[in-house]
């Protein structure tokens, strides 16, 4: 990355793979299968969600998304309480119930990788082999909702300690846990993800760093590997409508690996220099958004990584915007009042169930 030695550079890369998967290595090709309308949707459509959706980085426009979905069948879940839990659990939910999301030294960070919204919908990350992270989404009943929290609140993740996790170096790439139930709790850490699947020094540190190996309690190992493997049923390709783009043409691209022969630009019809003119940034700016015929063109090809177009040279990151997430540098989501329909109470009991890790749901 910019600013890194290349061994830590590296490094990050690795980690970056073992979390998420790489990305193919020619990504520049056409891909086939874009999504640019809701014709990929099942054609009986029983629930529907309008996100009107304000751009911050115009301060007046506004856009209308339609995004609908086929709930899941109905979920069959198992109480595996030991003892029955007294009460139920009533309040006022906040918009992101539970979101898992990377950060990565990077201008453009990635989206995330799974976020359920109060509302039931719910967002995850797939990976396709040419177009990297794609959007995927469907929606969940109460009770399945609730069967999640009840299963993150049993792993004790709710009462975990935060602080317990200590980051292993000073920096590196991290992940987020967020869940926000009748109680909120969160954990950032750094390569939190290699040490909870992998353990390992050899791989979770920075060659040369210093390094100490972190304590993984249990309530945050077993939260974090059934998020990472929790797939509702029902998942559908979400439309792709809009592509964050951010363009680097500031650092020294002498000292990076194939100069000064780097890949031609392979977008005729959108000319790199123009793209960066519209950016009209640098690493650290908002992204831009391309959308309608622009982002259609672009998807097709998804480009991300240096190229050469002429004698101008940059560094190209790119991506789909997920649904409800506002371009911004710190890439936040909606608050609750931009999220329709607007869930004003949620209630919870031991009866909605728990899930394993590794189920099918």
């Amino acid at each position: 990355m910019m600013g890194k030695k290349p061994i830590l550079s590296l490094v990050i890369l690795v980690s970056i793979c073992l979390s998420m998967g790489c990305a193919s290595k020619n990504n520049a090709k056409p891909a086939t299968g874009t999504l640019t309308s809701t014709q990929a949707l099942p054609s009986t459509v029983v629930s529907s969600v309008t996100q009107t959706a304000k751009r911050l980085y115009t301060g007046t426009a506004t856009k209308t998304r339609t995004l609908t979905f086929t709930p899941s069948p109905t979920l069959t879940s198992t109480s595996l309480f030991t003892t029955t839990p007294e009460g139920s659990h009533t309040w006022q939910p906040s918009a992101i119930l539970v979101r898992l999301q990377d950060w990565r030294p990077s201008p453009l960070q990635p989206a995330p990788r799974l976020v359920i919204f109060s509302n039931g919908i719910v967002v995850v990350s797939e990976r396709d082999e040419e177009r990297g992270f794609l959007p995927f989404g469907t929606m969940l009943e109460r009770q399945e909702i609730c069967a999640v929290l009840n299963t993150i609140d049993h792993f004790g993740f709710l009462e975990y300690d935060r602080h317990v996790y200590r980051d292993p170096m000073a920096e590196g790439p991290s992940e987020t846990i967020e869940i926000n139930a009748w109680t909120s709790n969160y954990v950032n850490g750094i390569m939190l993800g290699c040490w909870v699947t992998l353990n390992d020094p050899s791989l979770c540190c920075f060659p040369g760093a210093d390094c100490e190996t972190p304590i993984v309690m249990p309530a945050l190992e077993d939260t974090y590997r059934f998020l990472t493997s929790y797939r509702p049923n029902g998942l559908q390709p979400l439309p792709i409508n809009d592509i964050l783009v951010v363009i680097d043409a500031d650092s020294n691209f002498s000292a990076y690996e194939g100069w000064p022969d780097f890949e031609a630009w392979p977008i005729p019809e959108l000319p790199l220099i123009d793209i960066y003119r519209r950016f009209n940034g640098n690493r650290f700016s908002p992204p831009l958004v391309l959308s309608g015929e622009d982002a259609q063109i672009w998807q097709k090809y998804m480009p991300r990584g240096i190229y050469k177009e002429g004698e101008f040279i940059a560094h190209v990151f790119s991506r789909p915007q997920w649904p409800y997430e506002v371009p911004t540098g710190s890439m936040e989501f909606m608050s609750d009042e931009q999220i329709a329909p607007e869930v004003t109470s949620l209630t919870c009991t031991f009866e909605d169930g728990l899930l394993k890790i590794g189920d099918d749901h």
